[in-house]
């Protein structure tokens, strides 16, 4: 079932599955760093190569788009953990088909799809955002280019303890070797 969800997610363009594929794998080299069990990574890496599975359902005019998406754009965009929850169900474990709806909730509980705060957000999807938004930022997008891992860094720190879980963040830095150049302050 997993190889007929990613050749779905390949019919939406190549990029999507090897950002999955990226995805997964740094999330695992982090789950090992954090010292998650091994059924946990397993789900871990299979929640990371489907997160995006959803965007199978977002028009290819609103995933190709190199501008700035409208608000109805934004909107069907912002459905793709809910669509990828139902792609999964009874596919794959609870978790991951959790993980996969809830990669896009932020730790301040601005995020989508439920505004879910802090620990609230499954854990392993606190991992997805991440590293969802590290591998994001260093590839080149058809609406930016991609940044330095340095640059990505750096702002994943700065957005630590709004956008991402800080603890998670800094076992990140940690797991890929990487000095700190922003100190981060947990309240």
């Amino acid at each position: 079932m997993i190889d007929q969800l990613v050749n779905a997610m390949r019919a939406c363009g190549d990029d999507l599955v090897a950002h999955g594929f990226r995805v997964a794998d740094l999330a695992v080299k982090l789950g090992r760093h954090l010292g998650i069990d091994d059924a946990s990574l397993t789900h871990l890496s299979i929640a990371g190569v489907l997160h995006d599975v959803g965007k199978v359902g977002v028009e290819a005019g609103v995933l190709g788009k190199p501008g700035p998406l409208n608000h109805i754009e934004r909107r069907q965009m912002e459905h793709h953990p809910r669509f990828g929850r139902a792609l999964l169900h009874h596919q794959v474990h609870p978790r991951v088909a959790e993980a996969v709806f809830s990669h896009h909730e932020r730790f301040d509980g601005l995020g989508y799809p439920r505004r879910l705060a802090g620990t609230e957000i499954p854990f392993l999807a606190r991992i997805l955002l991440v590293v969802d938004a590290f591998d994001a930022m260093t590839s080149d997008r058809c609406y930016q280019a991609a940044r330095s891992a340095e640059a990505a860094f750096d702002e994943l720190m700065v957005y630590a303890g709004t956008q991402f879980d800080p603890e998670v963040v800094v076992a990140f830095l940690e797991a890929v070797d990487v000095e700190p150049s922003i100190v981060i302050q947990v309240a």
